[in-house]
């Protein structure tokens, strides 16, 4: 042991130099999975200890869907949110030009609940962001003030989802950012999609309870008519044709608390079956809105890509030099670093994924966290190529 400990204490400089590089990302990885990325689970042992205030003065909800050509999704999901456990509230779908049986399916729906009503963005309007536009008229026409938006493609586990937001609201004006996960995960680009949505929410909600707001998902997410209002709704995002959820959030977390709500009924069931167009879609909105964002989540977004990827090298780089020169002590120092970030990464997913009530996709994780951030490189360079070409053809 004497001699492995000479050997080591002997070692180039080049050795020490890289384990401290190594350490450094170490400790900035620790500092993002102890800190931003486990803070939903620290908030929801506070749930479980009631650590958390909630009302029983449940406030009046507005529910606004916006929905386009989404009439199997609206006849077979829109009973759950309709059949909610909740003293007053109403649901506001608006019909963004549908060409399907959406008109039928809410006329019937209508004729069976009293609370549900409808409106209607006619086809040939001209907008950039027709969402945006369709949310406004609901608002507008809403009876209450508290309003929840969500998709007509995500179901309520059960009749508790509206109580487990409205019971937020002790001030009246609070924005509540909610989770929705999908329901078919199946094969390779179902398992990315899934693992993707968890990283991105506990990313999100993480950085909400350590009070940096930054984005938030419109499939569940409430706020109040007041602040709405405050932050003249859309208005300052109107060039933009999607994605504003996460820019509107920014505003509104401005002007008012914000509230993480992931408890089991809180949790929406996304029902649509993802696609490679889809995914494709949401990474391109993602990465627009990106460019938006204040520099300090730009920043502290960017140190986490890029020091997880430099600890992933070095430590690679560590293990193999230190081994081929049979210098035991360094291996087994890059080596511990290495486990001990991969292993607190894993209990971190795991629980989240728990919180989520999806899988933590432990096999296939280091593949990726490695694999999502070169895709969307791919987008922002050969992909876009490849698609200006197509639109062209």
């Amino acid at each position: 042991m004497e001699q492995l400990v000479q050997q080591f204490l002997e070692s180039d400089l080049s050795v020490f130099i890289g384990l401290g590089i190594l350490f450094l990302f170490f400790c900035i990885q620790l500092y993002y999975y102890t800190y931003y990325y486990s803070a939903s689970i620290r908030h929801n042992k506070k749930v479980n200890k009631a650590g958390i205030e909630y009302t029983n003065k449940l406030p009046g909800i507005s529910v606004v869907i916006s929905a386009q050509d989404d009439g199997y999704y609206l006849e077979n999901i829109l009973p759950n949110i309709l059949k909610q456990d909740y003293p007053k509230y109403e649901v506001i779908v608006v019909n963004d030009g549908s060409c399907d049986d959406t008109v039928d399916i809410l006329n019937k729906m209508q004729q069976e609940h009293k609370n549900l009503k409808t409106s209607f963005l006619p086809r040939d309007a001209k907008f950039k962001s027709r969402r945006k536009i369709c949310i406004a008229i609901a608002i507008k026409s809403a009876e209450n003030d508290i309003i929840v938006l969500t998709s007509s493609d995500c179901k309520p586990k059960d009749d508790q989802w509206l109580k487990s937001i409205g019971q937020n609201y002790t001030t009246g004006n609070e924005l509540v950012l909610g989770a929705s996960r999908r329901e078919n995960t199946e094969g390779r680009l179902g398992n990315l999609s899934d693992f993707d949505n968890l990283f991105t929410t506990m990313e999100y909600t993480g950085y909400a309870l350590c009070k940096k707001t930054f984005r938030g998902t419109i499939n569940n997410m409430a706020f109040s008519r007041k602040a709405y209002n405050d932050v003249k709704g859309y208005s300052r995002h109107l060039n933009l044709e999607s994605g504003e959820e996460d820019l509107f959030v920014q505003d509104v977390a401005k002007e008012c608390e914000v509230k993480i709500e992931e408890r089991p009924s809180a949790i929406l069931v996304r029902d649509k079956e993802i696609t490679s167009k889809v995914f494709r879609m949401e990474h391109e909105q993602r990465m627009e809105n990106r460019k938006l964002y204040p520099f300090n989540i730009r920043f502290n977004i960017a140190l986490e890509l890029c020091s997880r990827y430099l600890f992933w090298g070095m430590a690679i780089t560590m293990m193999l030099t230190t081994g081929i020169n049979m210098e035991w002590i360094a291996l087994t120092i890059a080596a511990v670093l290495f486990l001990s970030r991969e292993i607190t990464q894993a209990v971190v997913v795991s629980k989240n994924a728990k919180l989520l009530g999806c899988k933590a996709h432990l096999l296939g994780m280091p593949v990726y966290e490695m694999i999502l951030p070169l895709y969307e490189l791919y987008l922002s360079t050969i992909g876009r190529i490849g698609r200006k070409r197509h639109e062209i053809n």
